[in-house]
């Protein structure tokens, strides 16, 4: 009976180690979400793909830049609602 009580006791604390680490994974997987757009410039009715506009948020360094097609990948910042468009030529556009 002895042999059997510290194993027990054992178990049960890498078991509550477990859960602690899955719950903090889960917690930080859960804030990390990915905004995806694309960027196009219409002319006369014709959707064209920005190649290398500038998407970053509002009051930040975190950004980045369109590609061939106009898309973008960008990862959300808690608490930072505001992302700004950019290109040479345009005017800047904000968006909340």
């Amino acid at each position: 009976m002895k042999v059997i009580l510290p194993n027990f006791k054992f178990i049960c604390s890498m078991i509550k180690r477990i859960a602690f680490l899955a719950l903090f994974f889960l917690v930080n997987y859960s804030y990390s979400q990915t905004i995806s757009g694309k960027v196009l410039f219409k002319d006369n009715g014709v959707d064209f793909p920005i190649e290398g506009a500038n998407v970053y948020w509002l009051n930040t360094n975190q950004g980045t830049i369109t590609k061939a097609e106009g898309e973008f990948n960008i990862q959300k910042i808690r608490d930072v609602k505001s992302l700004v468009i950019s290109y040479i030529g345009f005017k800047t556009d904000t968006i909340d």
